[in-house]
Parts: C-alpha cells; sequence; structure tokens
C-alpha cells in the first residue's frame, strides 16, 4: 500500500521549496496523489477516510514540524569554528577580522574580533554597541545574529534561531531564509 502521506510530501518537495509553498500547490498534489478506483463514497477522501483539506493539513503540519526540527537541529549542532564562518558569511561589516568564538551556553556564542570591524561599504560611527547583524549556517541560511558588546566592536554576542529572536536581533520570519552572499549596509 503506497504511504499516500509519504507522497505528499515528496511531492510537494518536487513543486516547490518548503517555504514557498501556496494553495495551488496543495490542489496539484491532492489531485497526483489521488488513488485510482475509490468509490464514490470515498470520493474525495484520503489517508483513513479524512478530507482532502485534512490530509493537506497534517501534511503542512508535518512540513512545518520538520523545518522547525532542522532549524534546531543546526542550533545544536553549530560548533564555535562553524559560528565564527558563519559571522563571516552572515554580514560584509566582518571581512578580514579573523573571529574568534566560544560558546557560553546552547545556542549563544561570545564572538572577539582580533580589530574593530569596517567590513566592505559598511562602517558604524560612533560606538558599535547594540548593532544587529546576522550570521549563516554552512548551507547560507540564515540561522542567527550577533549584536555588539562593546563600543570598538570587537566582542559580540551572537544567538542561533529562536534566541536570536528573542534578543530582537532578528524577525522570526528571516530564520531559515537563504543568503548567498554576506548582507551589506
Amino acid at each position: 500500500m503506497v504511504d499516500v502521506e509519504t507522497v505528499i510530501l515528496d511531492e510537494l518537495e518536487r513543486l516547490s521549496p518548503p517555504e514557498a509553498s501556496s494553495a495551488a500547490d496543495w490542489a496539484d498534489v491532492l489531485r497526483r496523489t489521488e488513488q485510482p478506483g475509490k468509490s464514490r463514497a470515498l470520493k474525495g477522501r484520503g489517508l483513513f477516510g479524512m478530507t482532502r483539506r485534512t490530509v493537506a493539513l497534517v501534511a503542512a503540519a508535518f512540513a512545518l514540524m520538520a523545518t522547525g526540527a532542522a532549524v534546531a537541529g543546526v542550533v545544536l549542532a553549530k560548533s564555535e569554528a562553524e559560528e565564527e564562518q558563519g559571522l563571516l558569511d552572515g554580514h560584509s561589516v566582518f571581512a578580514g577580522t579573523d573571529p574568534v568564538c566560544t560558546q557560553v551556553a546552547d545556542g549563544h556564542f561570545r564572538c572577539v574580533l582580533d580589530r574593530p570591524p569596517t567590513g566592505q561599504g559598511t562602517t558604524i560611527l560612533g560606538s558599535y554597541r547594540g548593532s544587529k547583524f546576522q550570521t549563516v549556517d554552512a548551507d547560507k541560511r540564515i540561522d542567527g545574529g550577533c549584536i555588539g558588546s562593546s563600543d570598538d566592536g570587537t566582542v559580540w554576542n551572537c544567538y542561533l534561531g529562536e534566541l536570536a529572536v528573542e534578543h530582537d536581533i532578528l524577525d522570526p520570519g528571516v530564520l531559515g531564509q537563504v543568503q548567498t552572499e554576506p548582507a551589506h549596509g
């Protein structure tokens, strides 16, 4: 017997990335995964006699859980060296600063730069204290951000995932978005 949930999730992945799902995609997935030979009484029903809408909602919930688990996995698995690279790849202001990051707690790093950030086209006049910049993971997805802890910009507190949101560094909608090169500005 075909596992309808697997078919639906596979079809969704083929149609579009998880962050770009639309109602049209759901209708197309349901149409493509409809099993032939169903009686009229079961027409429009999916897994365990659920309606198409219920199957779609269940599939969406699984997709959201999978995305959340992926982000949580990044938070738990990121090493100090990966955070250092994520800082450099996250924003151009850190270019050439040779950061050294130390994990303070789960999802929290303190990063010290060997010189104040001058960046490529990004300069902050006055104090860097309170300045906020995003970080990325190895897949170039925004996974958190850092906030300046010193006036000269050599000390930064960096937070991953929801911790970055809680510290008002990032909007929750930004987490997981692809960023192919360091941000500017």
